[in-house]
């Protein structure tokens, strides 16, 4: 196992540590419902993009973005009809 497999195994326990607080202190300081959002944001921008970019490295990303820009003609279709899948959910 690399170090980054390593990380990637380990991370669930500092993703845990750190978050807690962060949902905490974010609906503490917009209320509850604004701040779990603000919460689901900052753990959707931290953990499931950055690490996840970081972890799995730009040459994969790259690959599926041109996977994808070639089956719906833009990149950008896919992005954008996740990201709103999310927010959907959330609200």
């Amino acid at each position: 196992m690399n170090s980054k497999q390593r990380l990637a195994v380990a991370a669930p326990i500092p993703l845990i540590l750190v978050m807690i607080p962060v949902f905490r202190l974010l609906s503490a300081a917009f209320g509850i419902q604004l701040g779990w959002y603000l919460g689901l944001i900052s753990y959707w921008i931290v953990w499931c993009a950055a690490f996840s970019f970081w972890i799995i490295g730009a040459g994969f990303f790259g690959v599926y973005l041109s996977v994808l820009a070639n089956k719906t003609q833009t990149v950008w279709w896919g992005i954008v009809a996740h990201t709103l899948g999310g927010m959907v959910m959330v609200v």
